[in-house]
């Protein structure tokens, strides 16, 4: 193996701070994704810019492309701003004090595939936290399939342990391209069983129940105000993840139009609204970044139904995969075909606050697990989970 000793003043570095500079490296940053068939929608440099205001409100855009003899081997995507780290302890929050934080966009730590380049994004990473300028690294849910995972993992990346927690982001093949056929997801026995829920759900509304696919402005209006009725009745409106008729989504939701990656399905009763999807067409995928139905008819799964018929859809269009985003959901280990672990690292720097803010971010973290762990083995943890949500949801 190649052992590097990177001098960052041997390479060239494009730095870009504001969204209007994007453009000075958008070839180069396009070729690289393209080199290596990255298909992240989050670091696509459309997607990144459409998506900004949104996404990193306040913020300051921090890019960076490293350059050798022409050849661009590495970009750092991200943002800076001050923001309060929230530490849960069970479903109570306390927020640490407010740190320079330099944060890195999902899967915004980019190589060309060699070793090299690894070593370039973790030096100028050690760089900055030595300085103190920046407070807090966060690292969003990158991919064990990163090049960096294994030494952020470790802690050798940065020679220091990262805060972090595992969880799961699942993926769907629902068409195979090389055959021109769709993916067999379920059993004879799993689809006679949907067919089954799937009658008695029409039952329930008289047969009359229409799936709406949006993808234009004006569906979006149409959605935006559905899905918001829809997600006044579950637990996910409670805890603001979501779907709202409010600013912040209006702008998320438009964004996505303005860069034609925006899809939204809703399944209807007449004028009544009973489930939603809403996500990204990008590439070969349909991201999913909301769902939600009303709980008045969850003994009918109209969730499950919804899901059934847009994948269809999808597939009718070509598409080949559904990103069903993070978390162990029941639904995503039932529709989703394979799955990658991922984290979000937290690296303190220097100073007081930062000492502080590790201390309460690590304490939490810890409580949180050991709690969680013999709940699970007392067989009490999705009940009281089910209970907090049917709390939230009233």
């Amino acid at each position: 193996m190649n052992s590097y000793n990177i001098d960052l003043e041997k390479y060239s570095i494009d730095k870009i701070t504001s969204l209007d500079e994007i453009e000075t490296i958008r070839d180069e940053w396009k070729n690289l994704i393209d080199k290596i068939q990255e298909t992240n929608i989050y670091i696509d440099p459309d997607y990144f810019i459409q998506q900004f205001e949104s996404r990193a409100k306040g913020a300051k855009p921090h890019i960076l492309l490293f350059s050798k003899d022409g050849k661009s081997k590495a970009i750092l995507i991200g943002w800076t701003k001050k923001q309060k780290i929230p530490c849960w302890v069970g479903y109570y929050k306390i927020e640490t004090p407010l740190l320079n934080s330099l944060e890195i966009e999902i899967g915004g730590l980019i190589t060309d595939g060699t070793k090299e380049a690894e070593e370039i994004l973790k030096k100028y990473l050690k760089s900055v936290l030595l300085t103190k300028k920046v407070e807090l690294l966060l690292i969003d849910h990158i991919s064990e399939t990163n090049p960096l995972w294994e030494s952020l993992i470790t802690g050798t990346a940065l020679n220091v342990k990262p805060i972090y927690k595992e969880s799961t982001a699942w993926v769907s093949k629902i068409y195979d391209k090389e055959t021109d056929a769709p993916n067999e997801l379920h059993s004879s026995k799993t689809k006679a069983k949907f067919r089954r829920k799937a009658r008695r759900l029409f039952e329930q509304f008289d047969n009359q129940l229409q799936i709406k696919k949006l993808t234009s402005q004006d569906d979006m209006e149409f959605f935006i105000k559905n899905a918001d009725i829809i997600g006044q009745k579950s637990y996910q409106y409670a805890i603001d993840v979501g779907v709202k008729d409010n600013a912040y989504w209006r702008k998320m939701l438009n964004s996505l139009v303005e860069g034609n990656f925006f899809r939204g399905y809703l399944l209807m009763n007449n004028d009544k609204p009973i489930a939603y999807s809403q996500g990204a067409i990008y590439k070969d995928y349909y991201y999913q970044f909301a769902t939600a139905y009303d709980l008045e008819y969850r003994k009918f799964s109209p969730g499950e139904y919804l899901r059934l018929e847009f994948t269809k859809d999808l597939i009718e269009e070509k598409i080949g995969f559904i990103d069903y985003g993070y978390g162990d959901a029941e639904y995503k280990k039932m529709f989703g075909t394979h799955s990658t672990k991922e984290a979000t690292f937290r690296i303190y720097g220097k100073g007081l606050k930062p000492k502080i803010a590790k201390i309460l971010d690590k304490g939490t973290t810890t409580v949180t697990e050991k709690l969680k762990s013999k709940l699970e083995k007392a067989g009490l943890f999705n009940k009281i989970k089910k209970m907090w949500r049917s709390k939230l949801s009233k």
